[in-house]
């Protein structure tokens, strides 16, 4: 009778170590894939010439997991529409706020549609010369923390064969915030 005891003894703490073993590889398994944290995004713009506004909506921002390739890896951070008037950004920044799952990254891209430029009164709708502005910018999420960044929209109109486009390039930097 004392040695079934015994047994049952072993057994059950066999199981208890097994349990709990189960249990912390569940948690190093599926935790980094649930963890994220929070960017915080300045958008800003340097001056722009020969245009009193220009208004841009922006559909999607996206990172781009280190390691990936460039046609995959894409983590949507925000899923929105906004309209900003890229004039309005040189000297008072836009924050947007989207989330990301905990990782490394090696890119950010803006997902942009319908400008529109004024200058002098007249109102022109351009269409975008990309639909995709991307930058290159080195970050890591880290679970339940903001990350700065500011990104700095630079527009100019540009004419390519008899028609007016909207011609852009994306800058992305760590905000210097501690």
């Amino acid at each position: 009778m004392e040695t079934i005891r015994r047994r049952s003894l072993v057994m059950n703490s066999k199981q208890v170590v097994a349990a709990v073993s189960v249990v912390i590889l569940l948690v190093i398994l599926i935790y980094p894939a649930l963890s994220s944290g929070s960017l915080s995004i300045s958008l800003k713009s340097e001056s722009i010439p020969k245009a009193d506004h220009v208004y841009i909506t922006l559909k999607d921002v996206w990172a781009h997991r280190a390691g990936q390739s460039q046609s995959q890896g894409w983590e949507l951070v925000l899923n929105t529409t906004k309209s900003v008037d890229l004039t309005s950004l040189v000297n008072s920044p836009d924050v947007i706020k989207g989330n990301a799952p905990a990782a490394a990254y090696d890119a950010l891209r803006l997902d942009v549609s319908n400008v529109t430029w004024v200058f002098n009164g007249t109102s022109s709708n351009l269409q975008p010369e990309s639909n995709q502005l991307s930058a290159s910018i080195d970050f890591t999420v880290k679970s339940s923390q903001d990350l700065p960044l500011v990104i700095v929209i630079v527009g100019r109109s540009e004419i390519l064969q008899g028609q007016r486009f909207f011609a852009a390039t994306l800058n992305a930097t760590l905000s210097n915030v501690p």
